[in-house]
């Protein structure tokens, strides 16, 4: 049976690992090469999910499909052939359209983790990074404006974030703040507030124009969205965790944000992933009310 991809069933035999004695032909597990711009519309399409495991290996996933792929060190995007025949028509035109020809090299943690069952966690790091852009892009269809001052990563900048997220060492407490700073810019610092109060207040939603941009989203949140659970407490506990680190004398702020999340004496890696964790599911939990709000 021949494929619309194009292949070489000969990286079949001559990679390990990727021979089956069952299958069709040609072999569910024939590598498929592509461009790396075909990452590009799962990066920023709010259709879409793009969870990276490292920086060679992620998954892509919609509301009917997903499938895994990995990166090589010729920078193509490689995946199974057995999975990209499953998806729907219309997803299989837009992958031929970046299809290339076979480099005949997949090493990647892909590889590694489809073949050879090396697991790695993901990235949530990234997929904050990618859930704001999406959040972004849904804000300025529906309401008019980005919330988020953000610009599109590129596929190089994302990858350099996965390698430095992935190899993240806290030797000290000064490795933290510096970390848990950073992410307060990115997140909390980029809201567009003026455009957030200019919204509320030409549709009549009641707010304190005094508020700050943190404040300002969760009135959009509560009053706009209809969320009565404050989905939004992660942000707030990132920005006390970046007033402890960039004042002295702010150590309660420290210890409120250690009971708020539950821990008992963390260690400064448990904090910062249990931190991420929950900023990850704060940007989760809005994008899917975004698209299904209660009011």
């Amino acid at each position: 049976m021949e494929t619309k991809f194009k292949v070489d069933v000969g990286d079949v035999m001559r990679i390990p690992g990727l021979r089956r004695p069952w299958g069709g032909f040609p072999p569910f597990l024939t590598p498929v090469f592509f461009n790396k711009e075909v990452l590009v519309r799962y990066f920023y399409d709010p259709r879409y999910l793009c969870e990276f495991h490292s920086e060679t290996y992620g998954t892509v996933y919609a509301k009917n499909f997903r499938f895994p792929f990995g990166i090589n060190p010729n920078g193509k995007v490689v995946a199974w052939l057995g999975d990209l025949e499953k998806l729907p028509e219309p997803e299989q035109q837009y992958l031929l359209s970046e299809n290339t020809e076979s480099d005949g090299d997949i090493t990647s943690e892909f590889y590694d983790g489809q073949i050879n069952c090396v697991f790695t966690s993901p990235i949530r790091e990234i997929e904050i990074v990618l859930l704001k852009t999406k959040i972004s892009e849904v804000f300025h269809d529906r309401y008019g404006f980005a919330l988020f001052n953000n610009t599109k990563p590129s596929l190089d900048e994302v990858l350099q974030m996965c390698s430095r997220c992935k190899r993240i060492v806290f030797n000290n407490q000064d490795d933290l703040k510096r970390f848990i700073s950073e992410w307060n810019e990115s997140v909390v610092e980029d809201i567009r507030g003026t455009n957030l109060k200019a919204w509320l207040k030409s549709n009549s939603v009641p707010f304190d124009e005094g508020l700050g941009s943190l404040k300002t989203l969760e009135v959009f949140t509560k009053q706009v969205l209809g969320d009565t659970n404050s989905l939004i407490a992660p942000l707030f506990y990132l920005n006390d965790l970046r007033i402890w680190a960039d004042h002295k004398g702010a150590e309660e702020k420290f210890i409120g944000v250690i009971k708020k999340l539950g821990l008992q004496n963390p260690s400064h890696a448990e904090l910062y992933s249990r931190l991420i964790e929950d900023v990850y599911s704060f940007f989760m939990n809005f994008f899917a009310i975004l698209d299904n709000p209660k009011s």
